[in-house]
């Protein structure tokens, strides 16, 4: 029985922090906090000071990294993805705990300056960049992207102007009703006033990981490839011709691969395919892109295959990775029957065996 058939539905973003594993963050996380402001009361200045940045560190790796699991299993498209089915990035948390560290600290040294108008500007900018800095980490596993201009433009170019807004928006709110629940909790007792506000920013982060999970897949379901006007860019021949011998940007390759797609020209478009896949699975670190490209082409090449052995199973493993069992169950029979031969056939019977 195929491993998607007992696969749920997924919640919404604000009820996905109750689901399954991740329903007890909130609660450990919040008595964490508390427990580690009473033992400050109790302990020696040093062992305090020590005990309370060991709380905050493990308590930010553990969050950030329930949140990105949420963030991809929100981003795929088809049903919930369960807990263990996730192929989480290696060392995702303590990068996103680095990129919002980072976010913050621009925050704090606008508001030392003590230019009001600053302060404003620049929080409304991190507020708008957040998003997509957030989602480019959580899909390459590269903070060196998150920090990249153009991975940037690629990713609000992919959720549309009106996600990215609601993002922001969301994000803005979760920050503005901490502030304001830390000035309500003002006279209550430190431990609970702690817990109380980690349990808010803890709900707050998973749901807005959620949130920016759902909105891009729903932005890849809803937008259609659509080629580049003929007049805003390079003839189709020529612009094939260099990206096929001189490689280009991300952007190009989609510009091109949509245009070829609309004229069913499928010989370019297979070779294409070819050479970009693999590039966005390691060159622009791009995975869920890759997998998703796929599916499409495969409705106009059904029996579409890597140039080599390596690569088509390198292509096959990021789909399973990723919860698309009937995309890697078609690419394994593809697999099978270009390479008939090929050392790696019986790692590809292996993973079309447990699908």
């Amino acid at each position: 029985m195929s491993s998607s058939a007992n696969r749920q539905i997924k919640p919404s973003w604000w009820l996905a922090p109750w689901w399954q594993h991740y329903a007890l963050a909130v609660p450990a996380l919040a008595l964490a906090a508390g427990v580690a402001v009473a033992l400050d009361r109790i302990l020696p200045s040093i062992l305090a000071l020590l005990l309370g940045l060991a709380v905050v560190l493990i308590t930010t790796l553990i969050l950030f990294a329930l949140a990105a699991r949420l963030l991809l299993a929100h981003s795929a498209t088809g049903p919930w993805l369960s807990y263990d089915e996730l192929d989480l990035p290696e060392r995702v948390g303590l990068r996103l705990t680095v990129l919002w560290l980072l976010a913050m600290v621009l925050v704090l040294a606008w508001w030392g300056q003590g230019n009001l108008v600053l302060l404003v500007i620049g929080s409304i900018l991190v507020t708008l960049l957040m998003p997509a800095a957030t989602l480019t980490l959580v899909l390459s596993g590269r903070l060196s992207e998150a920090l990249y201009p153009p991975a940037w433009r690629d990713t609000f170019n992919e959720l549309g102007r009106g996600a990215c807004l609601q993002a922001s928006a969301g994000l803005a709110v979760l920050m503005a009703l901490y502030f304001v629940l830390a000035e309500l909790l003002a006279g209550v007792p430190a431990s609970i006033r702690a817990a109380m506000l980690m349990a808010w920013w803890a709900y707050g982060i998973l749901a807005w990981f959620a949130l920016l999970g759902q909105l891009r897949a729903s932005a890849v379901e809803i937008r259609p490839d659509k080629p580049p006007a003929p007049a805003a860019c390079e003839d189709l021949d020529a612009s094939f011709d260099r990206l096929m011998h001189g490689g280009g940007d991300n952007l190009d390759y989609r510009q091109l691969f949509a245009a070829l797609s609309q004229q069913q020209d499928l010989p370019r478009l297979e070779q294409l395919a070819r050479l970009w896949f693999p590039t966005l699975l390691d060159g622009f670190n791009r995975p869920e892109e890759a997998i998703e490209r796929c599916d499409r082409l495969l409705t106009q090449v059904p029996n579409f295959s890597l140039e080599t052995p390596s690569a088509m199973l390198h292509l096959i493993k990021a789909s399973e990775r990723h919860g698309y069992p009937e995309l890697t169950q078609r690419l394994c029979h593809n697999f099978l029957n270009t390479f008939p031969v090929a050392p790696k056939r019986q790692t590809v019977e292996a993973i079309l065996s447990r699908l």
